[in-house]
């Protein structure tokens, strides 16, 4: 990730795809070292148009017609990974496995080897069976 600041914009094509509408722009940034570089930046026709002078964060990467500029994205924003939230992690591994725990026994009870006193708890055992071996590989 390196920052640049945005000296020249030129609005170029508009194209279709099967993610919606872009728009192209071909940028000159400036470096760090003050070098300028010219890169095509594609993104959203509803995104702000890149202004002159704006300080933009993100990579160069070589493309099949030149310099493309890939713009970072703050974190959780659209497009972008979210934060990880332990609390929720837990909580997904927990429903799969109570839902892995439910099939397991449907399982068993088509096949006639479900025990007639097989209750909640004891599906709440499987279930702790199924989290664990999830668990157990990291």
């Amino acid at each position: 990730m390196a920052t640049f600041v945005i000296r020249g914009v030129e609005k170029k094509r508009q194209f279709d795809t099967q993610h919606g509408t872009f728009q192209a722009y071909a940028l000159t940034l400036e470096a760090a070292d003050k070098s300028l570089v010219t890169a095509e930046l594609v993104q959203k026709p509803e995104t702000a148009q890149p202004a002159i002078g704006a300080s933009v964060e993100g990579t160069l990467e070589d493309g099949q017609y030149g310099k493309r500029f890939k713009k970072d994205r703050a974190p959780g924003a659209p497009g972008g990974r979210a934060p990880v939230d332990p609390k929720r992690e837990t909580r997904i591994t927990h429903m799969h496995a109570q839902k892995c725990a439910l099939s397991y026994a449907h399982l068993r009870q088509a096949q006639g080897k479900l025990p007639a006193e097989f209750g909640l708890q004891d599906l709440f055992i499987v279930a702790k069976k199924f989290r664990e071996d999830v668990e157990s590989i990291g």
